[in-house]
């Protein structure tokens, strides 16, 4: 479905496969992708899988695979992704996060999600996990 230059749509949209916005909307969206083109702008909430922006967003965007920000895309409010694509002069705001991600950096994923105990200590040559203190370096 397209929302064409100069179009307004309001309401809750469903059952869509692609949603191509170049006009407003302004709406609550379950679809399989959503495209906002250069010009075009989309305010309220989103599930997608996948979520391409050159226009503009501003709201709740929720996306199963990729989020991709554009140069000329601008993304406001609570997002998140499966994976991310931000070109240079893309802009993201507010509170963007992976999905599975909470808070001080931890992500729920496996069995340390499931409070397993830890292995056993990584070899002396084996990467640090960001945010892990390594002793002797």
């Amino acid at each position: 479905m397209t929302v064409g230059p100069g179009i307004g749509l309001d309401g809750r949209i469903t059952d869509c496969d692609i949603l191509v916005v170049e006009g407003t909307v302004e709406a609550t969206l379950a679809c399989r992708s959503l495209e906002i083109a250069e010009g075009g702008r989309f305010n309220g909430t989103a599930t997608v899988e996948t979520a391409e922006i050159s226009g503009a967003y501003d709201g709740t965007l929720t996306v199963s695979a990729l989020m991709c920000i554009h140069s000329t895309g601008r993304l406001s409010g609570k997002a998140r992704y499966g994976r991310i694509e931000v070109a240079i002069g893309g802009e993201i705001s507010g509170d963007i996060a992976a999905q599975g991600h909470v808070e001080r950096g931890h992500v729920e994923r496996g069995d340390a999600a499931q409070g397993a105990k830890p292995g056993p200590a990584p070899a002396a040559d084996a990467p640090t996990p960001i945010g892990a203190a390594r002793g002797g370096d």
